[in-house]
Order: C-alpha cells, then sequence, then structure tokens
C-alpha cells in the first residue's frame, strides 16, 4: 500500500515538474520515507531540489510554483532548495537531514546532478560518527517509551521495536554494504515485521485522517477488526492484535542488537586494520610515500616523536628508532 500510494505521488509530480520548463536545470529528489517509496496517508513528502551553483531569477519563480502547486492540492510537501554546496553544508551540521539523503531517489532532472550527490554524500559522514550519533538518539527513543503509558499506547514509528528501529538496521548496512550485518533468516523476520507495522501504521492513519501514529485505546479494537482478528478461545480480538505486536516488536528488538553489535566489531577491526605500528629500524618515509592518505601520526613517547621529526627534516632516509604509529 505505501508503495502503490508512493508511486501515485511521483505520478503526480512528475506531471506538474514537465508543465515547467525553467526546471530542467534542476533534480527533483525524492528523500525520506518518500525516498524509500514507503509513503503512508498523512506522511510528509520530502523532496530536495537540487540547482546549479547559481539559481536564476525564473528558476527560483517555478520552483515556488512547483511546491505551492503541490500545497494546493493538499499534499504535505517538506521541501528543500540546495545547490551542492549547500546541501553537504547542511547534510554535516544536521545527521537527521544527512539519514533523509541516504534513501534518496531519483525522480526528474538533471542526471548529472543526481550522480554527483550520490558520488559524494558517504563521505561528508563516516561510518563511527553517524553510529555514535544513531546510538544515542536511540537511547533516547527507548526511554521515551519505555515507560508504562507508552506501552499501552505504543508508537508503532518510534516505540520500542517499531519502524524506526528497523530503519536504523538499513542505514547502518549502508556504510558497510560488503559485511553481512545479519544471516538471511534474520533479515526475512525484519521485512517480515516491516510489513506487519507499515500496514498497520497505513490503517490508522487512514481511520484517524491525520498523522497518527500512537495506537491508541480508541484505534485498537478497529485496528483489530481490520486485520481480521476475532474474539475466540484464543482472547480477545483486540487482545490478539497487541499480543502480534509485542511479539514483532520483541523480535526487532532483539535483531537490532545483533546488527548494532555486528556493525561496532566491524568497525572495530577497520580501525585497527588502519593503524600501521613501526619497531625499530623500519623506513617509515617510504611507507609515507605509499600511503598519502595518511591522516595523523603519533609517538609512544617524546623521545620518538622528537627523533621523527628530526629525520622528516633532515633525510628522506626516514627510519623508526623507536615505537611510532601512524593511521589513515
Amino acid at each position: 500500500m505505501t508503495q502503490a500510494y508512493s508511486l501515485s505521488i511521483d505520478h503526480f509530480l512528475l506531471q506538474l515538474w514537465s508543465e515547467l520548463s525553467e526546471l530542467n536545470c534542476c533534480c527533483l529528489i525524492a528523500c525520506g520515507g518518500y525516498g524509500r517509496a514507503e509513503l503512508h496517508p498523512y506522511s510528509d513528502i520530502d523532496i530536495i531540489i537540487l540547482h546549479p551553483e547559481k539559481l536564476a531569477t525564473k528558476v527560483q519563480q517555478q520552483i515556488e510554483s512547483f511546491i505551492q502547486a503541490g500545497w494546493d492540492q493538499g499534499l504535505e510537501i517538506k521541501h528543500g532548495v540546495h545547490n551542492q554546496t549547500s546541501i553537504k553544508s547542511l547534510c554535516q551540521a544536521e545527521q537527521t537531514e544527512f539519514t533523509k539523503l541516504l534513501e534518496s531517489r531519483y525522480l526528474a532532472g538533471d542526471t548529472q546532478l543526481w550522480e554527483r550527490l550520490e558520488k559524494n554524500k558517504k563521505s561528508w559522514w563516516t561510518a563511527t560518527e553517524f553510529l555514535q550519533v544513531k546510538l544515542e538518539e536511540l537511547t533516547t527513543r527507548n526511554n521515551k517509551h519505555s515507560k508504562p503509558n507508552a506501552q499501552l499506547e505504543p508508537d508503532l514509528k518510534d516505540g520500542l521495536g517499531g519502524l524506526r528501529d528497523i530503519q536504523l538496521i538499513h542505514w547502518l548496512s549502508y556504510f558497510i554494504p560488503d559485511t553481512v550485518i545479519l544471516q538471511t533468516d534474520e533479515w526475512q523476520q525484519i521485512n517480515d515485521a516491516k510489513r506487519f507495522l507499515s500496514d498497520c501504521r497505513f490503517a490508522l492513519h487512514a481511520f484517524a485522517k491525520r498523522p497518527q501514529d500512537r495506537l491508541l485505546f480508541e484505534y485498537q479494537k478497529k485496528l483489530a477488526q481490520h486485520f481480521l482478528f476475532v474474539d475466540d478461545e484464543q482472547g480477545l480480538a483486540v487482545e490478539q492484535l497487541m499480543k502480534a505486536y509485542f511479539r514483532t516488536t520483541r523480535q526487532v528488538n532483539l535483531i537490532q542488537t545483533i546488527a548494532i553489535q555486528s556493525v561496532a566489531e566491524k568497525l572495530q577491526k577497520i580501525k585497527q586494520a588502519k593503524t600501521k605500528s613501526f619497531q625499530a629500524g623500519e623506513n617509515i618515509f617510504e611507507y609515507f610515500c605509499q600511503h598519502p592518505n595518511i591522516t595523523y601520526i603519533y609517538a609512544l613517547d617524546s623521545h620518538s616523536l622528537l627523533c621523527l621529526l628530526l629525520r622528516v627534516v633532515n633525510s628522506s632516509n626516514l627510519t623508526c628508532k623507536n615505537s611510532v604509529a601512524v593511521h589513515h
């Protein structure tokens, strides 16, 4: 359902874009939930309009017309208008904006702008920095949603084991795509959980007629009926729905923990592999020439550091006399 709704929004926006000829120099990009093609009825429609470094007046006017036309149709368009420099600055300053861009999707316009963005964006945050920020977010989110009232009326999106936790697993895998952070059966369980929670959220939006993500008491019975749960010897329909919900979120929570541990261990191995220790007699200068991407160097004692600096200044025949390490 979310994919079908996203495609219908694609069709509308692409038709509108094609009618504004000045926008040919720009690029229309879907991001966030819309980028994943997972729009719910009252979700924000996140888009970015990427333009050349200088924005001509006519182009700016048509961008405004494009956004206004979407609003006039009742669409909850949340937009950003950027060039390559400004989108980089924004994403480096605000990781939430960077996260939205991780799941971006090309819609229309200048493909060179899109390709340049795709090529460059991964370097804006390191995997270690991203993991640290996301774990801090996770802790804050869990503290908020672990309270008793939050458990009775859980949040399908931000609650424990909810859709946001599933998205976190995918975000982490983006940084280490060649690493198996979960087994095949674990990914299958995550996909099944995502489908169930997403269907619940879609129905909840439809019942509430607004962006409602908390499964309040007033909607639990309606949702149970919608998913064909019935009162029987196993319990009331609403009880069966909530049991299914908590089984699903507990499984997500468990698998998320496994994924985070896998990523953390991989990053630690990468960090160790990038650190080179030199022992007495090794030629450091030659190593520097072969590895121009070294970012810093440190010595284990002041004598080693002084020795190293003197040899850098006085000779290209740089040989280590004490223990020194460099990092890429």
